[in-house]
């Protein structure tokens, strides 16, 4: 099943090498373990994308995350992510609730040297 089947609008990271390995290939065949971030609504989406969040991950990553994608973004620049994410400047609340969470996420999958996906 591709991921985008299982997972619409957010960001996961895997939670052991099964998963990893999984997600890398964009087509899962088996259950795993994940750590999932969801984006709820197109209305959200449409605040987060216009907050310039992924834009600068983007830049700091060398990546091409847009709307309807699933990108990995490798563990060697997910240091680089976590600091675009902790630039983010809305007023919003929910998008800076949201990048708050995406920080988090991305710091537990430093810890955990694997990979994360965004999947929008």
């Amino acid at each position: 099943m591709q991921m985008s089947q299982l997972f619409r609008r957010g960001i996961l990271r895997p939670i052991d090498d099964t998963a990893a390995n999984e997600l890398s290939s964009f087509h899962i065949t088996q259950p795993i373990l994940v750590e999932w971030l969801p984006i709820p609504s197109d209305g959200q989406f449409q605040l987060i994308w216009d907050s310039g969040l992924f834009q600068r991950i983007n830049e700091a990553c060398g990546l091409a995350i847009s709307d309807f994608e699933e990108v990995e973004l490798p563990w060697n620049r997910i240091r680089d992510a976590i600091q675009a994410a902790q630039q983010s400047r809305s007023q919003d609340p929910h998008v800076r609730a949201f990048a708050v969470m995406t920080t988090s996420l991305l710091e537990r999958a430093w810890q955990s040297e694997h990979s994360a996906f965004f999947v929008l």
